[in-house]
Parts: C-alpha cells; sequence; structure tokens
C-alpha cells in the first residue's frame, strides 16, 4: 500500500502568507517560493527581498557609523589642539621660572 504523500503548510517570515514551498535560513526564518522551475525566476520570493532591505540597513548602519568616526576624529584634533595650548603656557611658565631660578639656557628643559 502506497503511502500518502504528506503537504506541510508553514507561514513565512517576512510576508505572513501560508505556502508549502518554502526555504528555511540558518536563523530558523522561512521564506516563501511562489511559482517558479528551474531556470525560470519565481514570481515570489520573500528570501531575496528579505537580503535586499537587510543589505540596505546594513549600507545605512555603515554610513552611521563612518559620521560617528569622523566627528570622534573632530572631537580628538580639537583635544589634541587644547593640550598644545595647554603645553604652551606651560612652557611660558617654565621658562619664567628658569629665569628667576638662573638656570643656564643649554640646561634648560621644556615639554
Amino acid at each position: 500500500m502506497p503511502r500518502k504523500k504528506r503537504e506541510m503548510e508553514v507561514t513565512c517570515s517576512y510576508c505572513g502568507s501560508k505556502t508549502s514551498i518554502f526555504t528555511v535560513t540558518a536563523a530558523k526564518l522561512i521564506f516563501c517560493h511562489i511559482g517558479g522551475a528551474i531556470g525560470v525566476p519565481p514570481t515570489k520570493d520573500c528570501l531575496t527581498e528579505y537580503l535586499k532591505r537587510k543589505e540596505v540597513k546594513n549600507v545605512r548602519q555603515k554610513q552611521l557609523q563612518a559620521q560617528q568616526e569622523i566627528k570622534l576624529k573632530k572631537e580628538e584634533e580639537k583635544r589634541k589642539k587644547e593640550k598644545i595650548k595647554s603645553f604652551s603656557s606651560i612652557n611660558q611658565k617654565l621658562e619664567e621660572f628658569h629665569d628667576i631660578v638662573g638656570t643656564p639656557k643649554t640646561k634648560r628643559t621644556y615639554l
């Protein structure tokens, strides 16, 4: 006696429709494939749509990260400039100190 063929219907994780032709990813997401044979593209392929949307999100995140990196670099440059200004004021004070103490110019040290 031949066995009965069982058809499984699952809901698509992307569009929510029920289908018997589907693809499961490693992350256990189920996507539907509607219409399509060997050599013919499917009429509806939720997996490729999902991947395209995910890629767009990744591009946006990369752009935001690049903008944040630029901001951080600008802040670091500002901090370096402030440090240089503070060093120049400290060097002036050290020069005044050496003048008062009478240290020879050959033995003076600065930052």
